[in-house]
């Protein structure tokens, strides 16, 4: 199964992405912003991410700055 990192802060956006990701077989984890993702992708369960959808504006730091880091 792949494996999806969702980054998205609009919470009805991420909920109806994060829904049809999974109707096609995905295994989808959300985070609301680049915070949070930064710290998923230290974490040992990113290991096995195949793809990362990430919205460009996001609060606190943008989704191009995460991507420099």
């Amino acid at each position: 199964m792949s494996h999806v990192l969702l980054v998205e802060d609009d919470r009805s956006l991420a909920l109806g992405l994060e829904f049809n990701l999974r109707a096609e077989g995905y295994e989808v984890n959300v985070c609301p912003d680049a915070e949070s993702a930064t710290e998923f992708l230290a974490s040992p369960a990113a290991g096995n991410l195949d793809l990362l959808v990430l919205d460009w504006m996001l609060p606190g730091q943008d989704g191009l700055a995460m991507l420099r880091l």
